[in-house]
């Protein structure tokens, strides 16, 4: 494939050392990117990709490119002898508006609709772009109050009072909408735990205004509050009954502390076989007027001990029971631990390769042995040196801690590249292989390389061209 090269020199710092070329994208129009090189030897020494401003020649225009539908696009700016072969970079979308548009009014759906910036020569077919709505905006305008599905879910809107929002329709604030003559109706959800206050028209009802508002607009002062207990769950809630100022009733879920009586316990609850609720109930009805569930905490007696319960074979969960009855009056599973593990024999199993790997040490329980991950500094021996690696390729590599007298084998941990530095370093600039570009490299002075290479600042690099 043939490679066209635009040679750009610029006359900024660097420009005897280093110039700035334009590499177009070999498939894709108006596709580039502005590289630094060394003048030297084009590239090889040095090549550093830059922001596309560095490779800006004198001579540019905008251009505009469209997309399918031609309802928006993008702007570029392009060096005018080429039409963007030697220079082209994405800008800011006004920059491309013409000097002499027209706004069109493009309705989406019934509550919906752009507001189109279109060039007046074509009428869309050089530019069409979306802009705010307000450029749109008619000058006979009104607030209209559209309703959903749910007639007390709607939305206030601005619209032209002509099409009532064919031709221009704009959210609003919900305040925009509110008529003139209000009432206010307390609507009660279909679970029975809450509802909302709404201020609805009181002509229209909520198909011409329904606005949430606070729930004491709704309430009279007759509030009392009741433990209303779930036969399923056979735990209650609090509520606040009241009635509305339409006279229909208001069921609130409330805080527990509404209902709370002045005499309480802490009574357990055995729900199945090793599991179970603490509540706390009034004493007067041990709970039939007040049952919240609490903490375990709260129902844990003076006297408890951890026990194993086996549930199959090679399987079983660890419980914190009641002394007195074994787990009848309080019972709470814990975790595996708190009934006996130990931990022996960590071992440092070494990766495929040889070189990194992880420490686990043999986990022994009432369930049997397993291996459980420890950190690799416990698997460390007594005597350590940094050591360099490569993996796959002369630039891939990493920095181990070693075992110094059993090798790599026996324990090779990754550490930070820094860790391996030599004390006699310097920096090397490696090309891509494809076109400009590459990397700069911190190399050891000895092997360049060899022993050692860490990515580095391109800077480095730099500095070492124009020494």
């Amino acid at each position: 494939m043939k490679i066209l090269l635009i040679l750009l020199f610029t006359t900024q710092v660097y420009s005897k050392e280093t110039i700035f070329v334009w590499m177009p994208h070999e498939t894709k129009f108006l596709r580039g990117a502005c590289y630094e090189i060394d003048s030297e030897t084009m590239g090889q020494k040095f090549s550093d990709k830059v922001k596309d401003i560095n490779c800006r020649p004198s001579q540019v225009t905008t251009y505009w490119v469209p997309n399918k539908k031609k309802t928006s696009g993008n702007c570029y700016e392009i060096d005018i002898p080429t039409s963007g072969l030697k220079f082209a970079r994405r800008i800011d979308d006004d920059e491309c508006i013409p000097e002499n548009i027209n706004y069109a009014w493009v309705q989406k759906t019934d509550t919906r609709g752009v507001c189109m910036a279109l060039d007046s020569e074509t009428n869309g077919e050089l530019f069409a772009k979306s802009v705010s709505k307000s450029k749109c905006k008619t000058s006979n305008t009104a607030y209209l109050w559209k309703a959903k599905s749910d007639i007390y879910d709607g939305n206030c809107y601005i619209v032209d009072v002509e099409t009532q929002g064919s031709k221009y329709i704009q959210k609003a604030k919900e305040e925009k909408c509110k008529p003139d003559q209000t009432l206010f109706k307390w609507v009660q959800r279909k679970n029975e735990d809450g509802g909302d206050c709404f201020e609805i028209d009181s002509i229209k009802g909520p198909e011409g205004y329904a606005n949430i508002t606070e729930y004491e607009k709704c309430k009279t002062g007759n509030a009392f509050f009741k433990w209303i207990v779930d036969e399923e769950a056979s735990i209650g809630k609090c509520f606040e009954i009241n009635e509305s100022q339409d006279g229909s009733q208001i069921i609130r879920k409330v805080k527990n502390d509404k209902c709370r009586p002045d005499k309480t316990k802490f009574k357990f609850i055995l729900i199945r076989e090793g599991k179970g609720n603490c509540l706390e109930v009034d004493v007067a009805t041990e709970g039939s007027e007040y049952n919240p569930r609490v903490s375990l905490d709260k129902c844990r007696p003076d006297n408890v001990r951890y026990v194993w319960v086996v549930i199959s074979e090679g399987k079983g969960k660890c419980f914190l029971v009641d002394n007195e009855t074994s787990g009848k009056k309080f019972i709470e599973k814990v975790e595996e631990r708190k009934c006996g593990v130990e931990e022996s024999n960590i071992t440092w199993i070494p990766d495929d390769s040889g070189w990194g790997g992880k420490c686990e040490a043999i986990r022994t329980s009432k369930t049997g042995k397993k291996r459980t991950r420890k950190s690799d500094s416990d698997c460390a021996p007594g005597k350590l040196i940094y050591v360099w690696n490569y993996q796959k390729t002369k630039i891939d590599g990493n920095c181990y801690e070693v075992d110094k007298e059993n090798g790599n084998i026996f324990y090779s941990s990754l550490v930070s590249k820094t860790k391996c530095r030599p004390e006699k370093t310097e920096w090397i600039f490696i090309p891509s292989g494809n076109g400009y570009g590459g990397g700069c490299f911190e190399v050891d002075k000895e092997t360049k390389g060899e022993n050692f290479l860490m990515k580095t600042s391109m800077s480095k690099c730099r500095e070492v061209i124009l020494d």
